[in-house]
């Protein structure tokens, strides 16, 4: 079930402050097509004076787009990366910020908020089980999780088996990190049944509202330069159309919304 369809949703203002590439980019695209589709979500869900959390907030945009579609929400974040929840405090004064991650989520009330929304950080996530969990933890009864994730054997998906392992600790070495490489294990991206077995496994009572999707197409490295090239030629709504396209031959998403409510 589909509250909030993609094409009826309006795109969001503002764009220099969100930019993150250059016009007609994947990387702009990417991001407006993202934050078109969350600021639906926000204004199905997020109710007047709604306590919000933004786990893995960055440097803001998620806290931004939430104080648009409701000024008065009390706003908290959480990033392991003080660079961006610096930037994150500039943007957005009034929100409540604390740097941790997503396992040790213990300095956060329980069952205290009405939102808790988490984008682009599961599959990179080793534990994304547990993580889940945790989420869960801080929605109250009623409320709900807004999770973002990509499909298994999507597009995104079969990028990253071709990417290079993500750097887990500082210090590990670069043989380590290559060996690492060569094991499909190296990005989370989970299947639908383990999805809902983790979700079973939670001791949380859950119902699904909806799934939104957000875009079939994904790109980065050489092909994403190669692309971004072509798109300076053919215009505006280039990567929209390699979008549908994509969606047309490859019915995977890489990238959705998955909309819990909380129920006990």
């Amino acid at each position: 079930m589909t509250m909030c369809e993609q094409e009826s949703c309006r795109p969001v203002g503002g764009n220099e402050e969100f930019r993150k590439g250059p016009p007609h980019s994947f990387d702009e695209w990417h991001q407006q097509t993202k934050l078109t589709v969350m600021r639906c979500l926000f204004e199905s869900y997020l109710g007047p004076g709604c306590r919000f959390m933004d786990v893995a907030c960055g440097d803001g945009d998620g806290l931004v787009l939430a104080k648009r579609v409701r000024p008065d929400a009390d706003l908290w974040g959480m990033d392991v990366d003080l660079l961006s929840l610096r930037q994150a405090k500039r943007r957005v004064p009034n929100a409540k910020l604390y740097a941790g991650d997503v396992y040790h989520l213990d300095q956060l009330p329980d069952s205290r908020f009405d939102v808790v929304h988490e984008y682009g950080l599961t599959y990179l996530l080793e534990r994304w089980d547990v993580a889940v969990r945790h989420y869960l933890r801080l929605v109250r009864p009623g409320g709900v999780l807004l999770w973002e994730l990509p499909q298994r054997w999507s597009l995104a998906h079969t990028m990253f088996l071709l990417a290079r392992a993500p750097q887990r600790d500082p210090e590990e070495s670069s043989l380590h990190r290559l060996v690492r490489s060569c094991l499909p294990s190296k990005y989370a991206f989970p299947s639908d049944d383990a999805i809902a077995g983790a979700l079973n496994r939670q001791g949380y009572r859950v119902e699904l509202l909806e799934r939104t999707p957000i875009w079939h197409f994904y790109c980065h490295g050489p092909v994403k330069q190669a692309l971004d090239h072509i798109s300076q030629g053919a215009g505006e709504g280039f990567y929209g159309r390699l979008d549908r396209s994509v969606g047309r031959l490859w019915s995977r998403y890489s990238g959705l919304y998955l909309a819990l409510r909380r129920l006990a």
